[in-house]
Parts: C-alpha cells; sequence; structure tokens
C-alpha cells in the first residue's frame, strides 16, 4: 500500500492476495492488526487500523509513505478499496515486486483522476506508464476507489473500478 500527497488522510478497508490460480494466500479486513502489518510511524506519515480500516496519514507535503504487507509473495494479484478523507490532493496505491527500499514497482492513482506505474532498479526510476488520466478514477474526497494490480513475471495488470487501465511489460 503506498500513500503521498499533501497533509491527507486515506483508508483502505480490505486487503488481498492472491496466486495466479487464484487461491487467496492473504487477506485482511483489518478487524485488528493481528497479522502484523509494520506501521512504524515516522516524520512524514502515521498509520493506524481503526474502524474496520488501515488509515494512513501523509503529514508532510511532498512526501509519500508505503507499508508492506506482511507476507512475501513474486507474482501477486492485489486488491483494495481505497478512500481519500482529508486534504487537498493525494495520490495512493501499490507496490509489488519489492526487493528493498531501491528496487520495485509502484502503481499510483491520484485523487485528480491520473494513474502512473513506475519502476525503481537501484534507486532511479523509469516510468512503464507516464502520468495518464483515466475516467474510470472516481475524483475528489470521500469516494471509494477500487484499485487491483496483477504481477506477473515481467508483466504488469492495473485495474482501476473493474476497468482495465494499464498492462505492460517490465
Amino acid at each position: 500500500v503506498l500513500a503521498g500527497g499533501v497533509s491527507t488522510t486515506g483508508s483502505t478497508n480490505e486487503a488481498k492476495q492472491k496466486t495466479e490460480s487464484g487461491e487467496i494466500i492473504f487477506e485482511d479486513k483489518f478487524a485488528d492488526n493481528s497479522n502484523k502489518w509494520d506501521f512504524s510511524t515516522n516524520e512524514n506519515s502515521e498509520s493506524v487500523i481503526e474502524d474496520g480500516k488501515l488509515k494512513v496519514r501523509v503529514t508532510s507535503n511532498g512526501k509519500f509513505t508505503y507499508i508492506k504487507p506482511p507476507v512475501d509473495a513474486e507474482e501477486v494479484d492485489l486488491s483494495v478499496d481505497a478512500e481519500f478523507t482529508d486534504g487537498d490532493s493525494m495520490q495512493y496505491g501499490f507496490i509489488c515486486h519489492y526487493k528493498d527500499k531501491d528496487n520495485y514497482i509502484q502503481a499510483v492513482t491520484s485523487t485528480k483522476g491520473s494513474y502512473t506505474i513506475t519502476k525503481k532498479v537501484k534507486s532511479e526510476f523509469t516510468d512503464l506508464v507516464s502520468w495518464n488520466p483515466s475516467n474510470s478514477i472516481k475524483k475528489g474526497p470521500d469516494v471509494v476507489n477500487n484499485l487491483r494490480l496483477v504481477c506477473g513475471e515481467g508483466h504488469v495488470t492495473l485495474f482501476i473500478n473493474g476497468a482495465i487501465t494499464a498492462d505492460v511489460l517490465d
């Protein structure tokens, strides 16, 4: 789970990871933190499970935070309902193919109605999909967007509210 923006609060109410065969290997309805999410609070963000939601608050302008799910899998099908609840604007999404803080792929959506997919290798970002507008993204605060990211070997597909938004080779 990735969140960033300008002093914002967002939440997710369910997270799932599936295998290629569709078997769910991890699911969290956020009743508590029994799955041991790492909610390390730093100077840029605060995270908590509350009211059946994972809530992330980015407290510093122009900064972002990410929370790695408490399960490791190379090929995943991630799905989350995300809601932007406070602030001027926000970006949120997923990270997959995470090796370390300098090597991963991220798919990010904006509350202003656009998305991007980038690959970070040895701390250098490369756009797989540059920022693009999408009519599939519900804009503004207090709306829920269903985000789904399928990361296979050398392949990434982003769905927003059920629509295939991007399908790229990495």
